[in-house]
């Protein structure tokens, strides 16, 4: 399973990246979110998204200023 996390503020954008992603022959778990600041919070787990996927473990390590 591959996970992929796409932050984008274009709603058009990530409607075109979705029906991209149905014709691969690989499962994906797709996350998407339109704020940079978001995506952060995400990738740290940070509330709202405690229960976020990450297995990046060193990205979610990371501390950024």
């Amino acid at each position: 399973m591959i996970r992929i996390l796409l932050v984008e503020d274009n709603l058009g954008d990530i409607r075109l990246t979705l029906e991209a992603f149905k014709e691969l022959k690989t499962p994906i778990d797709l996350y998407y979110l339109t704020d940079g600041e978001e995506a952060i919070k995400f990738l740290l787990r940070e509330a709202p998204y405690e229960n976020a996927p990450c297995t990046t473990t060193h990205f979610a390590r990371y501390k950024f200023a």
